[in-house]
């Protein structure tokens, strides 16, 4: 919401001409159909600098002539004139004396527009963006403009830029890409967590003294410690219990207790005195932090603990048909899906800046213009989250802040805009496309986390995104084996 707002403030802030021309923000107009002049000859289109085309309209006297009395009429609808019911038809002239001629001529020259405009798209030669503009402006036009004698003029546009090869991806020299290697303790830590599900306990012999490793299992009741040094108030139940078990590893439990049961058999009684740590934390309250306690353990029986050996027998019994290189990979993958992403991510950003170099294209100032009202809306966005009041904010929405942010994101809209140009040149001439199965998987997650949340979703609009998507990653999975790639690995 907050980002639209920006939107919305800079729009107005842009201002706005007298002469509203169509936007024709897209690449295409499928199923447009072409709206000629009655008897003028079709536009001509001849391609400027930076993107843009000049459409010259010849406009004949029949044509200028209708388009000034429809106009005179679409002003009648609102008026009220002395001797004229509403909606009776009011003549010409008549009409011209309320509003003034150049109201008139202006609505006029906006319809003749609007049908020059509506032929150029449906007929696809260019694909207009943005909006269109009079070159020289509506008042040299207007004056020109006499209803019933022919009218030359012409309309500005910007156009969907294109994209000229400089090179061929053979002509890529090595890309080095740094990668950030997986955490192998982490992959250690998640090995031996699964390995502790699947852990041997082996009873021991009469006598058995117990050891480090091992787990003691019985019944244990801790109690405070009273000033006279006695056994006192029960602790709470959470740290008692019967037929519990002490695996007798350092940082199990709190320290002293694993060490006091060391050596113990079964059969023993044993009365272990600790202190709590003096550190608050969530698993201990205030109540217990740094007091003294003792537990009383009756030790039933001491097992030996022993964990599996990580080979293929062990993958299998984790699941049928897994062998060990199976599991370490699946392992791996899960520990290293963020850091994965984020080197995926490197060298996607090594491709596209070859492929920036690769190509040139003139990208018009209106693409320019929306894209970097759209990251300045973001960013406000972002600003406001971090905490920077509304009134600050205000202050930096200004027409002058924009275009200093503008200027210095220009560079990289531009870069941005080539990169994407040549991916789906690449994507069409490879015949690479998304793939369907994941693209209507990942739909109906997303279909289903938005249900839950209780949110609208968008079906057509969150597809068309998402197949996007799939299909820019599908490109640059296919550009990795084509592009000589050296993989580095960050210290």
């Amino acid at each position: 919401m907050w980002a639209r707002r920006v939107l919305l403030s800079l729009c107005l802030l842009s201002g706005a001409s007298a002469f509203h021309a169509p936007a024709v923000y897209s690449r295409a107009m499928p199923g447009r159909a072409a709206v000629v002049l009655l008897a003028s000859p079709p536009p001509t289109i001849e391609k400027g600098p930076d993107s843009t085309v000049s459409i010259k309209v010849t406009v004949t006297g029949d044509d200028t002539l209708m388009s000034f009395e429809r106009s005179a009429t679409f002003f009648a609808k609102d008026l009220e004139i002395k001797g004229f019911r509403k909606g009776s038809k009011v003549p010409t002239q008549v009409i011209v004396a309320q509003v003034g001629a150049d109201a008139v001529k202006s609505k006029a020259l906006q319809d003749l527009s609007d049908r020059a405009i509506s032929y150029v798209s449906s007929a696809g030669t260019v694909a207009l963006v943005g909006q269109s503009k009079l070159k020289g402006g509506e008042d040299p036009v207007i004056a020109r403009y006499n209803p019933g004698d022919d009218l030359v003029f012409e309309i500005q546009c910007d156009v969907w830029p294109e994209l000229r090869w400089k090179g061929q991806l053979s002509d890529v020299p090595t890309l080095e890409v740094a990668q950030e290697p997986v955490d192998t303790m982490k992959v250690d830590a998640a090995l031996r967590s699964i390995q502790e599900r699947y852990l041997v306990k082996s009873p021991t012999a009469d006598g058995y003294a117990a050891q480090m490793g091992d787990g003691v299992l019985g019944s244990m009741h801790g109690f405070l410690v009273a000033d006279s040094g006695a056994k006192g108030d029960p602790l709470p139940a959470v740290a008692s219990g019967d037929n519990v078990e002490v695996v007798l590893e350092e940082g199990k439990f709190m320290p002293g207790l694993v060490e006091g049961l060391v050596g113990c058999v079964a059969g023993d009684a044993k009365e272990v005195r600790v202190s709590f740590p003096a550190q608050v934390s969530r698993n201990l309250g205030e109540d217990l932090a740094g007091k003294a306690a003792i537990f009383e353990v009756a030790v039933d029986s001491v097992v030996t603990r022993q964990l599996p050996e990580l080979n293929d027998a062990f993958a299998d019994s984790v699941r049928p048909g897994l062998t060990f290189q199976g599991l370490y990979d699946e392992v791996r993958a899960g520990v290293g899906e963020e850091g994965d992403r984020r080197n995926v991510a490197k060298r996607n950003a090594a491709i596209e800046a070859a492929l920036v170099d690769l190509v040139d294209c003139d990208v018009p100032e209106t693409i320019i213009v929306d894209q970097a009202k759209e990251k300045f809306a973001r960013m406000m966005s972002e600003q406001r989250e971090a905490g920077v009041s509304d009134e600050d904010l205000k202050q930096m929405i200004t027409k002058e802040g924009f275009e200093k942010y503008k200027k210095v994101a220009s560079k990289n809209i531009k870069r941005t805009m080539a990169a994407s140009l040549a991916i789906e040149e690449l994507s069409r001439r490879e015949g690479i496309v998304a793939d369907a199965m994941a693209a209507e998987d990942q739909l109906q997650l997303m279909r289903a986390q938005a249900e839950q949340a209780g949110q609208p979703f968008d079906e057509a609009q969150t597809k068309e995104s998402l197949d996007a998507t799939l299909k820019r990653d599908a490109v640059m999975n296919w550009l990795a084996t084509q592009l000589p790639i050296e993989y580095k690995e960050e210290e």
